[in-house]
């Protein structure tokens, strides 16, 4: 048996932009979604200003004039590759790292052992190497980890590390002060769900009967209710198994009339979702292509629509996932609308290793997943434009505005930041 460490980066977009702008230390900092729309991080000035997460930007501005409020549209590359530099520095640290996701990483630890001054020692060394201050939570199982790191975030008392079992005297009483909502693997709709039969924390979701979650909440849901209890019973392994879709999409920049701006903008995203398929593991056997107009313009005329077809045989190959979303646009695209809005979802998802080939596809499948480990390889290494199909456009006028977008500091040969001495 192991205990279970969480490693999370503290508002990591906003740390990855303080990093490289010392001067935004202690002040108010948000970064805007594609588009420049919602808020999607924020410094912990700005949440001590009440701007809630996901808050539209264009109703806010006048919060962000009035007490200074540095704005960032995403920097996805730059956020990228900071991601991949935590991980450089925990996995020099520790062993049996797993990267959960572009912000946070588990760590299994042996059980019956003391390793706060060890989670201590990890945070300075993410912190001198990259910059990113992160918080850390020790526990039985992820699900109490997470919970501990949550504390140790929320909580500066703890200097950024909590130990389930060593600083936790009160189990009880810590879940009774865990919200439902915040409980890991807990979705809006089960929060929902059980605020209506009363079950409003932790400690009350952990007592609840086993059959009644199973009914409910799924065997998923039944796995948390265990987690919380002390067993350990969820793997990154079983939670990649669950994932159930991809998805890709985008507002643009400015309304799309044209109907070849609109093809190449499904095609940059079918081919971005296909990538990371292939990141993944994974091959899908639907697409489901959708697009729609600017619901807030009540002068023009409205339309959406989506379709799902199928791409046969399964497949994270980018010019099969081409053709089956072109032949998905094709069947929904009218002319004479403003379009504000396009995306891909990928669905019916399995492991590539144990995808159904045709009898007769074996070794083409094999040649197509050279090349795209060909393609990737290259990207990975000179960025992800190096290599792309012609058909997701050159130009793209219509991408998503990022006005405030910061440089990439770490990926840009032209735009690595420079010192001159005085």
């Amino acid at each position: 048996m192991s205990n279970v460490v969480v490693i999370d980066c503290n508002n990591f977009f906003v740390s990855c932009e303080r990093v490289f702008n010392p001067k935004l230390e202690g002040k108010p900092v948000v970064v805007l979604s594609g588009n420049d729309g919602c808020v999607v991080s924020r410094s912990n000035e700005a949440k001590a200003l009440g701007i809630p997460m996901g808050a539209p930007a264009f109703k806010w501005e006048n919060v962000f004039r009035k007490y200074g409020v540095k704005t960032f549209s995403s920097n996805f590359t730059l956020y990228s590759d900071m991601s991949r530099r935590v991980s450089m520095a925990v996995k020099d640290f520790a062993e049996h790292v797993e990267q959960y996701s572009v912000d946070e990483l588990f760590i299994d630890i042996e059980k019956d052992k003391d390793y706060r001054e060890w989670a201590h020692k990890l945070r300075k060394r993410v912190l001198q190497w990259t910059g990113i201050p992160t918080s850390i939570g020790i526990a039985s199982t992820k699900t109490l980890a997470k919970i501990a790191n949550r504390i140790a975030k929320k909580q500066a008392q703890w200097n950024g590390v909590v130990d389930w079992n060593y600083d936790i005297p009160n189990h009880d009483a810590a879940l009774a002060e865990v919200d439902i909502s915040d409980i890991w693997g807990i979705g809006r709709s089960s929060t929902r769900f059980l605020r209506a039969r009363h079950i409003d924390n932790a400690l009350q979701l952990r007592s609840m009967d086993d059959d009644f979650i199973r009914n409910h909440l799924t065997v998923m849901g039944l796995r948390t209710v265990y987690e919380l209890r002390g067993t350990s019973c969820i793997s990154l392994v079983s939670l990649q198994a669950e994932r159930k879709s991809v998805t890709h999409s985008r507002s643009f920049g400015r309304m799309v009339t044209e109907r070849d701006e609109l093809q190449q903008a499904i095609s940059l995203y079918a081919s971005l979702a296909a990538h990371k398929l292939r990141r993944l593991g994974l091959v899908a056997s639907d697409i489901t292509v959708y697009i729609r107009s600017n619901r807030f313009r009540e002068d023009l005329p409205q339309y959406a629509n989506s379709v799902k077809v199928g791409i046969l045989p399964q497949s994270n190959y980018t010019a099969s996932v081409l053709e089956s979303a072109d032949n998905a646009f094709t069947m929904i695209y009218k002319e004479g609308y403003h379009y504000a809005k396009a995306g891909v979802v990928l669905t019916g998802l399995c492991p590539a290793k144990t995808r159904q080939h045709s009898l007769f596809s074996v070794t083409q499948a094999t040649e197509e997943d050279n090349l795209m480990k060909a393609l990737d390889k290259i990207n990975n290494k000179y960025g992800r434009n190096t290599l792309y199909p012609a058909a997701c456009g050159v130009q793209r006028t219509w991408k998503s505005r990022s006005a405030k977008k910061s440089s990439e500091f770490s990926t840009s040969l032209s735009e690595i930041p420079i010192c001159y001495a005085r």
